[in-house]
C-alpha cells in the first residue's frame, strides 16, 4: 500500500513539473515574440533614419563645400575647414627635407571610419637605394623608432575615394563618392607642386564602386561590372572640363554577380581591366580600345593566370604589376592580333619575379594588408605596404621598399635596395588602407598604338629567377 502511494505521489510530482515546464515554455515564447517585435521596430526606425539621413545629405551637400583642407602659409584658394569643431591638419613644414638628389612620392590613403575620408602623404627617397630619415629596417625588422609621417592633405567626411594622375601632369585628380547614396559629389585636382586645389566637374551619373583610370591624357570612370547603369562608362578631358559618355561595359550578363575591378593597365591604345570575384577564385580581363571605343574580352589561361591589382607599370615591352594573391611582382605579356579592322587580345600566364625582400614592420598580415607598386623611372620601383596592427591602436606603419628589376640576357630578376618604415598617428583618425601612389618625377609610360596588322605588343623572357605563379 505504501509503495502504491509513493508511485501516485511521484506521478503527481511529474505532472506538476510538466505543467510548470509548459507554463515556462509559453512565457519564453511570449518573451521571444516581444524581442522579435522590438527588433523589427528598431529595424524600421533604422530604415526611416537612414532614409532621412540620405535626404538630408542630398539636400545639404553642395559642390561648393570644400572637402580638402590643409594648413598653408600661402593659401591662395582660401580653403576653410567645413567642420569648425575639427582642427585644420596637414602642416607643410613637417615634410621631410629634400637632401641630395631625392625622388618625391605621394601616397593616397582611405580611412576606414570617420571623421576623415582619407589623406595624402608625401615621402622623399634618395635614389640609389639609400633612404633617409625614417625607421631603418633590416632582416630582423625595425632597428629604431620609425619617423612620424604627417599628412599634407586630409579629406573630411564619409566618402569613397577614387584617385588618378594624368601621366605627365603634377595634378592629382580625386573623386569623392558618398558612401550612402553612392553619388559622385565632388571632383578635386590637387597640384602636387604648389599644393593648390581646384575643382573639376564630377561624372553626372551615380557609379557605385566605380574606378577611375588615367590613359592618354584623359580620365576614364567605369562603374563596377555588377551595376549595369545607364551611363556606366565616361571619359573626362581636362582641356574642356567635360565628361563624355562611352559605350557601356558589354559583359554584365556573362560575369559573376560579385565580380569587381582590382587593377588596370594602359598600353598600345588599350585599357586593360583586371577583375575577380569576392572569393578571388574566378577572374576576367576586359580591354577597351581607346581610339575606336570598342570593348573586347581578353583571352587568358584560366588555370595559370593570376589577376593583377592596382595600376600596372609598363616598361619597354613588359608589363609589371602586383599579384592579387600576396606580395608578388608579376611580369606578363600582352598580345594583339588585328585582322581586317577587327582585333583579338590575350594575356599570357604571368611570371613571378623572385628577389623582393620586404623587411621589417610590425604588421598584421592577411586581409587587413594593402600594397601598391610605384614606378620611379627606368627599372627602379617602390613597393609600399601597410597593415593594421591589432596590438597597437594608436599608430599604423608604412613600409617603403625600393628595388630594381635587373634585365639580363637570360631574363629578369629583382634586386632589393632598401626598406624604410614610417609610422602614422591614427589615434584620432582610425586605421587606413592604400588606394593610390605615384612619383611625380616619373611619367606613366603609356605606349601608343602601333599600326601593324599583326603584332606581339609585349614580351617577357624566362629566367631561372622567374617562376610561374
Amino acid at each position: 500500500m505504501e509503495s502504491l502511494v509513493a508511485e501516485l505521489t511521484s506521478a503527481e510530482d511529474l505532472q506538476d513539473q510538466l505543467i510548470k515546464m509548459t507554463v515556462r515554455r509559453d512565457e519564453l515564447y511570449a518573451w521571444f515574440r516581444e524581442i522579435r517585435e522590438a527588433i523589427n521596430a528598431v529595424d524600421l526606425e533604422k530604415y526611416k533614419l537612414r532614409k532621412e539621413v540620405i535626404r538630408l545629405i542630398e539636400e545639404t551637400t553642395s559642390p561648393n563645400i570644400p572637402l580638402i583642407v590643409y594648413n598653408s602659409t600661402n593659401n591662395d584658394n582660401n580653403i576653410v575647414n567645413p567642420y569648425p569643431s575639427m582642427p585644420m591638419v596637414g602642416d607643410h613644414t613637417s615634410r621631410m627635407a629634400n637632401q641630395g638628389k631625392a625622388s618625391s612620392m605621394f601616397v593616397v590613403v582611405k580611412y576606414v571610419e570617420p571623421p576623415y575620408s582619407g589623406a595624402v602623404f608625401e615621402i622623399k627617397l634618395k635614389r640609389g637605394g639609400e633612404d633617409h630619415r625614417g625607421g631603418g629596417a633590416g632582416r630582423e625588422g625595425v632597428t629604431h623608432e620609425p619617423q612620424l609621417l604627417e599628412p599634407i592633405v586630409k579629406l573630411f567626411g564619409r566618402y569613397a575615394i577614387q584617385t588618378a594622375r594624368i601621366f605627365s601632369r603634377s595634378q592629382l585628380f580625386i573623386l569623392l563618392e558618398n558612401d550612402i547614396t553612392h553619388k559622385t559629389l565632388h571632383g578635386y585636382a590637387i597640384n602636387t607642386k604648389s599644393l593648390s586645389v581646384a575643382s573639376f566637374v564630377p561624372p553626372g551619373a551615380s557609379k557605385r564602386a566605380g574606378v577611375i583610370v588615367s590613359a592618354y591624357g584623359k580620365l576614364y570612370h567605369l562603374a563596377a561590372p555588377v551595376h549595369p547603369e545607364k551611363l556606366s562608362f565616361d571619359s573626362y578631358d581636362p582641356a574642356t572640363n567635360l565628361w563624355t559618355p562611352l559605350p557601356n561595359f558589354p559583359f554584365y550578363s556573362t560575369y559573376p554577380a560579385n565580380m569587381h575591378i582590382v587593377g588596370h593597365a594602359v598600353c598600345y591604345g588599350f585599357i586593360l581591366f583586371s577583375m575577380c570575384d569576392c572569393n578571388e577564385r574566378r577572374f576576367k580581363v576586359a580591354a577597351f580600345h581607346v581610339s575606336t571605343s570598342v570593348w573586347r574580352e581578353v583571352k587568358i589561361d584560366t588555370y595559370a593566370f593570376v589577376p593583377f591589382r592596382g595600376r600596372a607599370v609598363v616598361v619597354g615591352k613588359t608589363i609589371y604589376a602586383l599579384s592579387q594573391y600576396g606580395t608578388n611582382i608579376l611580369a606578363f605579356s600582352f598580345f594583339l592580333k588585328m585582322d581586317e579592322g577587327d582585333f583579338a587580345c590575350s594575356l599570357n600566364a604571368p611570371l613571378r619575379l623572385q628577389g623582393l625582400e620586404v623587411r621589417g614592420g610590425p604588421f598584421t598580415c592577411g586581409a587587413k594588408q594593402t600594397e601598391y607598386l610605384v614606378h620611379l623611372g627606368n627599372n627602379d620601383f617602390c613597393h609600399i605596404r601597410t597593415a593594421q596592427n591589432d596590438e597597437i591602436d594608436c599608430r599604423q606603419y608604412l613600409c617603403i621598399t625600393t628595388f630594381q628589376i635587373v634585365v639580363g640576357e637570360e631574363g629578369s630578376c629583382i634586386k632589393t635596395l632598401d626598406s624604410t618604415v614610417f609610422h602614422v598617428d591614427v589615434s584620432h583618425s582610425g586605421t587606413f588602407y592604400i588606394t593610390f601612389s605615384f612619383a611625380p618625377e616619373c611619367e606613366d609610360f603609356e605606349p601608343e598604338e602601333e599600326k601593324e596588322s599583326v603584332e606581339t605588343k609585349c614580351k617577357v623572357s624566362y629566367h631561372p629567377h622567374i617562376t610561374r605563379n
